[in-house]
């Protein structure tokens, strides 16, 4: 699907960046396991430590961000309908496990929208110096303007 702007630019067309099903059982707030360079405490302060839905097998796009954005210009530019970009947070877990090579390579920006009740949240996923995953939580109203020079990368499921 083409973007409505040139916020992000498309950098998975041709290749099958698959999912693998969950059962909606596991929270980002608890995966110190899998962060083990750092692991924001505001997934716990800000009551995410929420189990989600089971879901099955979700093809995935990856975007490149192609202008300065805030989150909300990143997504709404794939769809007015943030429902359609939300993934659960095993699901955020399950591709950070399984498609690690996706992620930004010099650890900047990975970006996944999820919800808990109705509120939007960001994970921000990367690398440090050394090559260990650390995840930070935004909120999705958050002003911020990301730099598009670092080639932030933002995650969806496929529409």
């Amino acid at each position: 699907m083409k973007t409505k702007n040139a916020v992000l630019r498309k950098i998975s067309g041709g290749h099958k960046v698959i999912v693998p099903a969950t059962s909606g059982q596991r929270t980002i707030a608890q995966a110190g396991d899998v962060f083990t360079g750092w692991l924001d405490p505001d997934f716990k302060n800000w009551g995410t430590d929420v189990a989600g839905e089971a879901k099955p097998e979700t093809p995935a796009d990856v975007y490149e961000l192609a202008e300065d954005a805030t989150f909300e210009q990143m997504f709404t530019s794939l769809s007015s309908d943030l429902d359609q970009l939300l993934w659960e947070q095993e699901q955020i877990l399950a591709f950070v496990e399984s498609h690690k090579n996706w992620l930004h390579p010099e650890g900047y920006g990975s970006f996944f929208l999820f919800k808990v009740g109705n509120e939007v949240f960001v994970v921000f996923v990367g690398f440090d110096s050394v090559g260990v995953l650390f995840a930070y939580v935004f909120r999705f109203d958050d002003a911020y303007i990301w730099d598009a020079s670092r080639r932030g990368r933002v995650f969806v499921p496929q529409l």
